[in-house]
């Protein structure tokens, strides 16, 4: 196996993990939301076209990254592979930031950032840095602290605090570092 395939595959399974995170908070908001429904919701929010696309990627050893199945090649390049367009209604609830926070690991600081054009990701460049292309960031989540991750998705708390901060400073932030 190459080192593209497995990564591949890792890359999939680990988008299995986000579904069952975003089934989870679904839930808990008294949302039902079938596995299949949340398989086809974390591959596009990963870039793929559905969920067939990113499985065959599994075999092909293609990753998302620069893939025929993008699903718009306008949203940032960063490290976080879920990203959440906050002009749609869809992506913009408190389920979809959990699977956002599910999507990376705790290991090392995170910021989450909103683009001027309402895509919400989270980014390892952290501070005072790349911020032209910004609308807002809120303030930095130190690595090992809890605040990203599969725990921090599923802390229905959390989750709804940081939704909060999407939705009151989306589109007129009240500051460019929202800090609490």
């Amino acid at each position: 196996m190459t080192d593209s395939r497995s990564a591949t595959q890792a890359f999939v399974f680990e988008m299995k993990g986000q579904a069952a995170a975003l089934r989870e908070q679904a839930r808990k908001s008294g949302t039902a939301l079938s596995h299949s429904q949340a398989l086809e919701v974390v591959a596009q929010l990963n870039g793929f076209r559905d969920w067939n696309a990113a499985a065959a990627a599994r075999s092909t050893g293609k990753a998302a990254a620069g893939d025929a199945n993008r699903a718009s090649p306008t949203r940032p390049a960063t490290l976080s592979k879920v990203q959440l367009d906050l002009k749609n209604s869809a992506e913009a609830t408190p389920a979809m930031v959990a699977a956002l926070l599910a999507s990376v690991d705790d290991d090392r600081h995170w910021q989450l950032r909103v683009t001027k054009d309402g895509i919400a990701y989270l980014s390892d460049v952290a501070g005072n840095s790349d911020l032209d292309s910004l609308a807002f960031r809120l303030e930095t989540w130190c690595a090992g602290c809890g605040d990203v991750g599969p725990q921090a998705a599923a802390d229905e708390l959390w989750v709804l605090s940081v939704y909060r901060d999407l939705v009151e400073n989306w589109p007129d932030p009240k500051s460019a570092l929202i800090d609490w």
